[in-house]
């Protein structure tokens, strides 16, 4: 497996058709706020939204070391060419049934809902994925009232595996049951 430089490397910064993917810096604590801390971001999961500036800034310190302990993480999203943050989303790896994953996150501002924002970014995400960390599935867990989180898993290639579901969803790249 690459070092986290040499995987920081290739995950930032990405560039899709649309859309310029950077490694969270601090610099993106206002827009951090300003998209986990509204109320109708987490319409599926209410007690999740940030309460103070504070807990974005505690959530972008995660992230940020993240970034430089394993090389890749969430980005904030932007049009390219443009400085808005529109969300922020990625990759990070996570133990789920006691093995190694890649657990996909997106969360973005509900002024840019529904232009495929998410699922741009989650394609970049996947393909970083199979190029760079083949032997990891890639996971998306989300909730079962979360339509739009389920659609992007699904137009990725994700598969729901309900035999891995607890209060949330689960759909999988590719997991074999020992």
């Amino acid at each position: 497996m690459s070092s986290p430089a040499e995987l920081r490397a290739s995950f930032t910064p990405v560039e899709t058709d649309r859309l310029l993917l950077l490694a969270v810096c601090e610099p993106d604590v206002d827009a951090a706020f300003a998209i986990h801390g509204n109320p109708e971001t987490y319409r599926s999961h209410p007690d999740g939204v940030a309460r103070a500036p504070a807990e974005s800034a505690a959530l972008l310190d995660g992230w940020q070391r993240e970034w430089r302990e394993v090389g890749f993480g969430f980005w904030a999203v932007r049009l390219a060419g443009d400085s808005r943050v529109l969300g922020f989303g990625g990759l990070t790896k996570r133990t789920f049934h006691e093995r190694s994953v890649l657990n996909t996150y997106y969360r973005f501002d509900p002024s840019v809902w529904g232009r495929g924002y998410a699922t741009e970014m989650a394609v970049a995400a996947r393909a970083l994925a199979r190029r760079l960390l083949p032997e990891l599935p890639v996971i998306v867990r989300t909730r079962p009232d979360n339509g739009a989180a389920q659609a992007v898993a699904t137009k990725i290639g994700l598969t729901r595996a309900p035999e891995l579901d607890d209060h949330m969803l689960t759909y999988v790249s590719h997991w074999q049951l020992p």
